[in-house]
């Protein structure tokens, strides 16, 4: 059974938790690490705050459709690209045209660089958990952009795919780290499963939000 929020809190109220969560923070130091820029996270979350709180002044009976949480995570993506457009005067979002995200699907090269974005805002609503949500965006952005430092992530073993070698540092950079990655000694069965069964549930909603996109394009 799902759980049901209280009757007597407001969608406001709900967001404002959800920013005060550990969940925030992970995502925003996701979206600074995609963009690779240097600023706080904590500046991060008080400047989607105070967007949404301006938001509900002015539109008090907006009903919304998504989820607090995906609707914090698109504010602050928001935000964190109004911090880039001070540090760069090209635009943003240069795209290639197609991104090599699973084995199986390949954008196709008609969706232009607007898929990128089409893909991330399927996989922000998609109502996965944060962590979840955020390793999904750390992959397509290192599918997009192969040359991201990812030197402070543990690093897959040789012969690993694109994608597996991918997967390590978007579970890194999302947070999920303590007893998940083998040492050299290649860890143990449960260590490996556990990996697996973590790596899967990013690369499915990879999957699906590119199903989604794909299909909306048709």
């Amino acid at each position: 059974m799902r759980d049901v929020p209280d009757a007597e809190e407001t969608f406001e109220e709900r967001a404002y938790s959800w920013l005060a969560s550990g969940a925030a923070e992970t995502v925003a130091e996701g979206l600074i690490f995609r963009k690779q820029i240097i600023v706080d996270p904590k500046d991060v979350i008080d400047d989607t705050r105070r967007q949404i709180w301006s938001f509900f002044q002015r539109n008090p009976d907006h009903e919304f459709t998504s989820p607090p949480g995906a609707y914090c995570a698109v504010v602050m993506r928001n935000v964190v690209n109004e911090v880039l457009r001070g540090f760069k005067e090209t635009p943003l979002e240069q795209q290639p045209n197609e991104l090599d995200l699973t084995n199986d699907f390949v954008a196709p090269s008609d969706l232009g660089g607007g898929f990128t974005d089409q893909l991330r805002s399927a996989i922000e609503t998609a109502g996965h958990p944060d962590w979840v949500t955020a390793a999904a965006l750390n992959f397509v952005t290192l599918s997009a952009y192969p040359g991201c430092d990812v030197s402070d992530a543990p690093a897959s073993k040789a012969g690993a795919t694109p994608n597996q070698a991918r997967l390590w540092p978007s579970l890194w950079f999302a947070g999920r780290r303590d007893g998940l990655f083998p040492g050299p000694d290649g860890g143990g069965a449960a260590q490996r499963k556990r990996l697996s069964r973590t790596g899967a549930a990013v690369q499915g909603l990879v999957d699906e939000a590119a199903q989604m996109v794909g299909a909306g394009a048709s």
